[in-house]
């Protein structure tokens, strides 16, 4: 016979978003529900550790050197962090971070742009969506500057060759997550979100509109919709009956790994 259990009664409940779980959730769903397969080792494959890798020298370049011309060979070796990939695989990752800093180096010089931030972390909220529930939005910017033209360009450096198209860039909930974490923050002017890969040199921008932004604000509200249900199968898997008037515990907040 399943257990019965009296949980709490009603409280707000804080549901932290990223624009990489809001990404991620668009392209596999899924968006609680491996929360516990947590303990896999997230962020351990080379891929992502050579992404890792990426942002922190260009971080370093734009904090170091700025527009100038330093040697990317220096800064490579004076902020390479040791250990982080196995012996046979860390001469091939410095090789492929150093090319990616070399395009970084160049563009950034042939370039015109005020750099205003740099791995940025922006936190807003949290804003209720109804009586029961908020969300807290939150994420690291990889670079955020002014353009010539006057626009703020919020950038998202990428160390796969391939980057979405333009319309998927605008539908995608990451672009509105991040439109709204910068937005009016850095002074007036058109906000543009942008992908730029460091491997191929292939960039993609856009700037939402009114409607777009309103869409990407539905997609995030869908996420919390999905998480709330899915809370719900998770305590009725478990034998757990809901009382009339309760709402599920809270689970603790984090990052949540959604695609395995």
């Amino acid at each position: 016979m399943p257990s019965t259990a009296i949980l709490a009664p009603a409280k707000r409940k804080v549901y932290p978003i990223t624009p990489s779980n809001a990404h991620d959730w668009a392209i596999c769903g899924s968006f609680f529900d491996a929360s516990s397969r947590e303990g896999r080792g997230r962020g351990t494959s080379y891929p992502l550790q050579l992404g890792t890798a990426v942002h922190e020298l260009v971080a370093a370049y734009d904090r170091e050197c700025g527009a100038g011309g330093q040697a990317t060979s220096t800064l490579l070796a004076r902020n390479w962090r040791a250990g982080r990939f196995e012996p046979a695989d860390d001469g091939r990752a410095r090789e492929e971070a150093g090319t990616m800093l070399e395009l970084y180096a160049r563009t950034r010089q042939a370039v015109v742009v005020e750099v205003l931030a740099s791995e940025h972390f922006a936190r807003i909220g949290p804003h209720s969506l109804d009586e029961r529930r908020s969300i807290v939005l939150s994420g690291r910017i990889d670079r955020i500057a002014r353009r010539a033209d006057g626009a703020v360009e919020v950038l998202d450096f990428k160390t796969a060759a391939i980057l979405p198209s333009e319309d998927e860039l605008r539908r995608d909930p990451a672009t509105a997550a991040y439109h709204l974490l910068v937005e009016g923050r850095f002074g007036p002017g058109p906000l543009v979100v942008a992908q730029w890969s460091l491997r191929s040199d292939a960039r993609v921008e856009v700037c939402l509109s009114a409607a777009d932004l309103a869409a990407g604000k539905d997609r995030l509200r869908a996420m919390v919709e999905e998480a709330g249900q899915r809370q719900l199968r998770h305590h009725a898997r478990r034998g757990l009956r809901l009382l009339p008037g309760a709402r599920p515990l809270p689970r603790p907040a984090g990052r949540v790994r959604i695609c395995r």
